[in-house]
């Protein structure tokens, strides 16, 4: 499995921890993630694989970029080709490349710390407000595992801090 890319089905090593729809597909046919929490070393299995909707899975090789089971992933409501991943060292941001040509798709991964404190990022999710319509505030929110949902604006301009949410009306955006 060490250097097999493109698989007519998923691996079954690995336990799911998370799915997220990529595009969907009309038809049913949607491309997808699925993550995985299995790190079996012997054979070097992907933590998260992309599914085309055509029948071929792709390993996304992040676990090139960080060897750490995935526990989340949450695709960008707005850009399809940004895909964010929980794991159990922090979250990782992944650019898609889609096929072309007869080539692979591919992905390239950095981590996305932004003032998240280190741990395990149990749960992803985006709010957008407004809910319809070109939205005027985009947050990445991330469960860490015993120490809260924390924050990034996606849209904010040049604010690159995450914050803490206290209770449901703390933005924490003001002195």
């Amino acid at each position: 499995i060490e250097n097999a890319f493109k698989m007519p089905y998923l691996p079954p090593v690995g336990d799911w921890s998370d799915l997220a729809v990529h595009v969907p597909g009309p038809d049913g046919s949607s491309s997808l993630y699925v993550a995985c929490t299995s790190l079996h070393e012997a054979l070097k299995m992907d933590t998260l694989w992309w599914y085309d909707g055509s029948g071929n899975w792709y390993a996304t090789r992040l676990r090139d970029a960080v060897q750490a089971p995935a526990l989340a992933v949450a695709v960008h409501p707005t850009d399809a080709n940004t895909v964010y991943v929980g794991t159990t060292l922090g979250a990782w941001g992944g650019t898609f490349h889609p096929p072309a040509g007869g080539n692979n798709p591919g992905w390239d991964w950095v981590e996305y710390g932004n003032g998240l404190p280190e741990g395990a990022v149990q749960d992803l999710a985006f709010y957008r407000e407004p809910a319809t319509g070109a939205p005027t505030m985009l947050l990445l929110r991330a469960a860490l595992q015993s120490r809260g949902v924390w924050e990034v604006d996606l849209l904010a301009p040049c604010d690159e801090r995450t914050y803490l949410r206290a209770h449901p009306l703390d933005t924490r955006r003001r002195s």
